[in-house]
């Protein structure tokens, strides 16, 4: 639904003005509908502040136009990646007893 959703704003049909949309999303599967110029990054700094860098100013072989960027991001290779404690979800989702 997300990557329908950016085709109406992308096709000059449905968007004849050219209206701009901003989103958050987690969905990395959208990465290769859009732009790398449009493409933003977020992480999370040791001291708690958020960096955010774009697509754009990685250059060279990190976003050459054949290269898959799901799989690329998925990968590491532009940082702000999320790292997930299992332990955190498990206990976050009651599955972690005292007893374990």
């Amino acid at each position: 639904m997300s990557a329908r959703l950016l085709e109406l704003f992308q096709d000059p049909d449905t968007n004849p003005l050219g209206a701009q949309l901003i989103f958050t999303t987690h969905d990395t599967s959208l990465l290769n509908h859009l732009n790398r110029d449009e493409v933003w990054f977020t992480e999370k700094r040791g001291d708690g502040a958020t960096m955010l860098t774009a697509l754009a100013e990685y250059g060279g072989d990190k976003v050459r136009r054949s290269l898959n960027l799901e799989r690329a991001y998925l990968q590491g290779r532009f940082g702000a990646v999320p790292e997930l404690d299992q332990f955190m979800l498990r206990r976050a989702l009651g599955l972690f007893t005292s007893d374990a």
